[in-house]
């Protein structure tokens, strides 16, 4: 099995079927979610957002369907070997967490969607991009890892070992390498959907974390890492097609969230958990400037005499994305910038890993 997983052309067909698969798929989709007005209200934050009016979102559903169906082949063709049960798990692992997800990520598209058709219907002026509220949407991520990470932990599938960025050394953490688990699952979700706010910033930096993980796998010995990573990154390779400012279609939360679960229980299989937090480094920066900016603007908030509410921002935009923007940044130097970080990130991060 190690010699047949190790074969160049196995790769390549993986590689190509999902892309392939991501660009057919992308071409049926595409239309019906233009047909039925799949689209989402467009915050008036930047005042350019506004031209991406009418644009459909779900897109995610391109790459998320074909990656799962190659995930699904792999760990159908291992159990038929006499590989460890837990390759099997570890694969399981990743279609239950990747799935679920996408899952809590299109009833949030589909609620948005929803609620915008039905406030045009109401005659309504201002429309909200509402889907899930917060609390029940944590709830269900936080479940959706819970679950997770205990199938892993009794299928023997992680370990409790944190491996030490730059050396040899690993600190054992016990029970709480479980607890920080779900966290970080958690927060690689919703750092990468809070990342998804322009034309290809997500789908290219996803693809750099995509390459890391093949390439961890390899090193590693942990097929359900090389596997992820190769088929999530044809799928966005494919998807770029579609997502490649001015985008034909967003990907949606169905999509961010599918790609923050793969890095998030990558991290967790393969005990990285530093070396996956460096990697995702712009993500979390982009998260972070986005929370600390709501927060603040909450706990200073206060109503004027005509009813309205003013409150303090940290930033002059959030997060970095949109602020880099507001100084004049074109989307695709955005893009490219923070794909360049990512990947010196992921160097640091791969070479961390010894």
């Amino acid at each position: 099995m190690d010699q047949l997983i190790e074969r160049v052309p196995l790769r390549l067909i993986v590689f190509g079927f999902v892309l392939l698969f991501t660009l057919w798929l992308g071409k049926k989709l595409l239309p019906a979610l233009y047909k039925f007005k799949c689209d989402q209200p467009i915050s008036g934050y930047l005042e350019e957002h506004k031209a991406k009016a009418g644009t459909p979102t779900m897109g995610g559903l391109f790459f998320a369907i074909p990656t799962l169906v190659a995930v699904l082949l792999v760990t159908l063709t291992v159990l038929k070997t006499d590989a460890p049960v837990q390759t099997v798990t570890s694969l399981a692992g990743i279609l239950f967490l990747s799935l679920a997800n996408a899952g809590i990520g299109l009833w949030d598209d589909v609620l948005k969607i929803q609620k915008r058709k039905a406030a045009i219907a109401r005659g309504e002026t201002e429309i909200h991009n509402e889907g899930l509220k917060v609390i029940p949407k944590l709830l269900l991520q936080f479940a959706a890892s819970t679950l997770t990470v205990a199938f892993l932990a009794l299928t023997g599938s992680i370990q409790t070992v944190m491996h030490v960025p730059f050396t040899s050394g690993v600190v054992d953490l016990g029970f709480w390498y479980y607890v920080i688990s779900v966290i970080l699952i958690v927060g690689f979700v919703n750092a990468v959907n809070l990342t998804d706010g322009i034309d290809g910033l997500a789908s290219v930096m996803g693809l750099v974390c995509m390459a890391f993980l093949f390439f961890v796998g390899q090193k590693a010995g942990q097929l359900g890492l090389e596997c992820s990573g190769l088929a999530l990154g044809a799928g966005l390779t494919g998807f770029l097609a579609y997502n490649w400012h001015p985008a034909k279609v967003f990907m949606g939360d169905t999509g961010s969230l599918f790609i923050g679960a793969v890095l998030g229980g990558a991290a967790v299989l393969s005990g990285f958990l530093i070396e996956f937090l460096m990697l995702g480094l712009l993500f979390w920066l982009d998260m972070g400037t986005s929370v600390l900016q709501v927060a603040v603007y909450k706990l200073t908030k206060k109503q004027l005499p005509d009813g309205t509410y003013e409150g303090k921002r940290l930033f002059k935009k959030a997060p970095v994305h949109h602020l880099l923007q507001e100084i004049g940044w074109s989307e695709e130097t955005v893009v490219l910038v923070f794909a360049l970080g990512t990947f010196l990130l992921g160097l640091a991060a791969y070479f961390g890993i010894g």
